[in-house]
């Protein structure tokens, strides 16, 4: 089981297109948040994934380190083992945080769109103040600490003209998992779709330019879609289970099946107090497959997340027009450059797609690689 655990809807950044409703502030207890780990517990049996959100986490880093300790005892007593991540807009990392994430195994993601020109546009602090530099500048200690951070960059159609410029950004400053993260909420209209098809194709030449020069780097969506033509039954097996496999608790300990899903009470799912009192979401979980029983691309698309969905629509079983044409887009540019990277045989992208093994003989090669230059 894994659980998503609000720490907070407070946040010292008031971005655009935040989904979390901040009209009152609230902070979860300890309290709240050991019934929710001993919840997970219960449902979990050799592994539990904790993910730290919202607001901004990194406002209760004393609460973080009061969960992660109380896993470990958790650990010593039954030894299922947990796994941490965070997403953080990275203004509030410093040394002795990063320095305990590595420590204690901490994921951290960070938001940032770009350059100045994307990240400004929708990131703005709670003053009104723009926030490129208070984030660009806490790339590099971050990567000091977790050089295989991620970095999320949220596309809206306000910033579509900056993606390209954006991921060069972001590679430059060191990022070798870069995800790009559609708004589906936002007002895309087709001339917006339009200009991020162009700045895809850009990227398209990117992805090709990068692998070709033996380069390790991940960029989603592209390399989720060509997952799911090249492993499209490991693609297909990790469909959205809304409230099985994950559950996500606010601050107040409410229990509802998805981080995006927190201010729908339709889809309240129980308290941390009284337990879950509904698993069940509607009667027909395939509704949302039937406007898409012939489309040629049923198999490798979004179109049974419910999140986006209810993102995208307003309806988590219901399909929006911009899901559709987005899913179209990227495939269509994806296959076409995992067909040209197939045929040039090349090195990286074979290893990335089919090879099993290559996520961990990748870390040791960059390990080894590492300590040769320390000797030098």
């Amino acid at each position: 089981m894994n659980i998503s655990l609000h720490l907070t809807n407070r946040c010292n950044f008031s971005c655009k297109y935040c989904y979390v409703n901040k009209e009152n502030p609230i902070d979860m207890s300890w309290d709240t948040a050991k019934k929710a780990i001993d919840m997970a517990v219960k449902m979990s049996s050799t592994k539990t994934g904790i993910s730290f959100f919202g607001g901004e986490p990194l406002l209760r880093k004393d609460l973080i380190k009061e969960i992660v300790t109380y896993c470990e005892e958790i650990h010593q007593k039954t030894n299922i083992k947990f796994y941490y991540n965070m997403t953080s807009n990275g203004t509030l990392l410093d040394e002795d945080f990063l320095i305990y994430a590595r420590q204690k195994r901490i994921s951290i993601a960070l938001s940032h769109d770009g350059i100045r020109e994307a990240h400004d546009a929708n990131r703005v602090t709670k003053n009104q103040k723009v926030s490129f530099d208070m984030v660009d500048e806490k790339c590099e200690l971050l990567l000091k600490y977790n050089p295989y951070a991620s970095v999320i960059m949220v596309l809206n159609p306000n910033t579509a003209e900056y993606v390209y410029k954006s991921v060069v950004h972001l590679f430059n400053k060191g990022f070798k998992y870069i995800i790009m993260s559609m708004n589906y909420g936002a007002a895309w209209d087709d001339k917006a779709l339009k200009v991020l098809k162009n700045q895809y194709k850009k990227l398209s030449k990117l992805y090709y330019e990068k692998s070709m020069a033996n380069e390790k780097f991940f960029l989603a969506p592209f390399d989720y879609k060509i997952l799911s033509h090249v492993d499209n039954e490991k693609f297909k097996s990790s469909p959205c289970s809304l409230g099985k496999s994950h559950l996500t608790i606010t601050a107040d300990g409410s229990i509802y099946p998805c981080t995006q899903l927190i201010n729908d009470e339709n889809l309240l799912m129980g308290h941390v107090e009284s337990g879950i009192t509904r698993t069940a979401f509607y009667e027909d979980k395939e509704a949302s497959k039937k406007p898409c029983l012939e489309c040629a691309i049923k198999d490798r698309c979004n179109h049974t997340c419910s999140c986006i969905n209810k993102q995208a629509s307003g309806d988590i079983y219901k399909i929006s027009p911009v899901l559709c044409a987005h899913e179209k887009m990227i495939i269509f540019i994806t296959d076409a450059l995992a067909a040209k990277l197939y045929k040039a045989k090349n090195k990286t992208f074979l290893n990335k797609h089919y090879n099993e093994l290559y996520p961990f003989t990748s870390v040791i090669e960059d390990l080894l690689k590492k300590k040769e230059e320390k000797t030098q």
